[in-house]
């Protein structure tokens, strides 16, 4: 059986506290993080710090919260500074993975904000991938002396980010030993991929997943560059079991590959969504684990 983990806010302490209280009610001690607003403020990441420790509680996962780098070569020094801050933060609760989004860009200094989508294509994927290789070494260097793995991740309907062999191909061209894969599979579900197949051909890079549930691509014009608006209406999120991933096959795909890692689920996480997602994901693997094709 895997580990099973879930994301949450820690903007919020209390909040945070209050969520915490109900995954180890569940039978959850491991999470991720995201939407974290106060990535420079040491009082505020001591805090979260202390409260994961309280209640024992193990962090898999930081989601970076900006882009890798900026669009100005002029900015990659604090590009650089910034993305150590974080590494730095991670090292502190413990975590052992920072997220960020294949071929993503920042545009402000000292915020949490991410370019718009049809401003990053506006460059050639090829550009953006000389940018991330500007940063990348030394970032992955610092982090990989403190045990920690930088991810990137497939994105959902966007033509520069979502194919899953370009960012395996990126990873491998750069050649750093810490710089991974992050599965998204909902990303890959609502983009046209096969997520049983991505998985399987992962090659050997697939370090840590994001699994919530969606219904594919349905009508979506890939020739298009999607608003943000448009991409939830296809990248749901929702609890697995309420789309159409073939979870059970998702699961024989994670064995055949001997994936060992926590499964993050980046899904709704009250306790309803909770209970709902673990009795879906070990149903899944029950039947994973019998002589019977769907």
């Amino acid at each position: 059986m895997f580990t099973l983990g879930f994301y949450l806010s820690p903007s919020d302490i209390d909040g945070m506290r209050r969520k915490m209280e109900e995954f180890l009610l569940a039978g959850i001690s491991v999470i991720g993080t995201d939407g974290f607003m106060q990535w420079t403020d040491d009082k505020h990441c001591q805090a979260i710090a202390e409260n994961m420790s309280s209640f024992g509680i193990h962090c898999n996962t930081m989601h970076a919260p900006f882009g890798l780098n900026f669009l100005s070569r002029e900015e990659i020094p604090r590009s650089i500074s910034d993305n150590k801050r974080l590494v730095d933060i991670a090292e502190l609760w413990g975590a052992k993975n920072i997220v960020h989004h294949f071929r993503s860009l920042r545009t402000h200094s000292g915020d949490t904000h991410f370019a718009e989508n049809a401003r990053i294509s506006e460059l050639p994927p090829e550009k953006l991938d000389a940018m991330a290789a500007e940063v990348l070494p030394e970032i992955c260097a610092y982090a990989f002396e403190k045990g920690i793995c930088i991810n990137l991740e497939n994105l959902p309907l966007i033509s520069w980010g979502k194919n899953p062999d370009d960012l395996l191909d990126f990873l491998e061209k750069m050649n750093l030993p810490n710089l991974k894969f992050l599965f998204d599979i909902g990303h890959a579900n609502c983009s046209g991929y096969d997520p049983c197949q991505v998985i399987r051909n992962s090659r050997g890079l697939l370090q840590d997943v994001h699994f919530h549930d969606n219904f594919g691509p349905r009508d979506w014009d890939f020739s298009r560059t999607p608003k943000n608006e448009e991409i939830v209406q296809y990248d749901q999120h929702l609890s697995p079991g309420m789309g159409n991933i073939p979870w059970i096959g998702v699961v024989r795909a994670l064995k055949e590959i001997n994936y060992i890692n926590p499964i993050m689920f980046e899904a709704p996480n009250s306790p309803a969504a909770v209970a709902l997602t673990q009795l879906v994901w070990r149903t899944a693997e029950s039947l994973a684990a019998k002589n019977i094709n769907f």
